[in-house]
């Protein structure tokens, strides 16, 4: 890929080529082209990898170029993603363990619809970790946003830390382990069981007759 000048520096060299008020209007143009272009070498690099099938290299080569898209706009919605999809490309019955303690954000999105696979995650997760997951196993060795579990159908997710509001958000079976503190579970959970440091909270003796 040829190395491209930074967005910053880019900016600076339009606006000290048209200063003049009068060409507002073509600066915008311009600084639209630049931040359009800077994003397709961003994303250039997660879509090769992503038309690529899965191995753990190459999540772990996937993983080793995050660091420094970090700042990106959206880059905490689109990296998990991507990650989803290349771990569901994996054979049945894998472990792997994504290592995200370098990134300053935590990653939304986790694990969605993750089957039949074992995933580890050092670092921070954001909201709906586990998402739409079907089976398998998700430990996170830190902290989970909002919605854990959000809309899942089976499997397993260990929280080995501290989580945020709605758990268990349109859940319909499987289990969610909370090994730390908690601020809230959903009011739209439809089946599967919630444990909070051993506890079961989801649900009680009172909301299933077959208990």
């Amino acid at each position: 890929m040829t190395r491209q000048e930074p967005l910053e520096e880019q900016l600076r060299k339009i606006k000290a080529k048209d200063s003049s008020a009068s060409r507002e209007s073509a600066n915008l143009d311009k600084i639209i082209c630049v931040y359009e272009s800077y994003l397709e070498t961003i994303f250039g690099d997660f879509k090769r990898i992503q038309s690529l099938a899965a191995s753990k290299e190459e999540i772990y080569k996937f993983i080793s170029l995050l660091p420094k898209y970090d700042k990106a706009d959206h880059f905490d919605v689109c990296t998990p993603t991507i990650l989803s999809i290349l771990v569901n490309k994996l054979p049945e019955n894998k472990n792997i363990t994504l290592d995200l303690t370098e990134l300053t954000r935590p990653q939304s999105n986790l694990g969605s619809k993750l089957s039949s696979r074992n995933l580890v995650i050092k670092g921070n997760a954001g909201n709906f970790l586990g998402a739409e997951m079907k089976s398998g196993k998700i430990t996170l060795e830190g902290n989970a946003g909002d919605r854990v579990g959000r809309d899942m159908k089976g499997g397993e997710i260990i929280v080995n830390g501290n989580a945020g509001e709605n758990i268990g958000y349109g859940m319909e079976g499987g289990t969610i382990y909370l090994n730390g503190d908690y601020k809230s579970l959903s009011k739209l959970i439809e089946g599967g069981e919630i444990y909070h440091k051993g506890k079961r909270i989801y649900p009680l003796k009172c909301q299933n007759k077959n208990l």
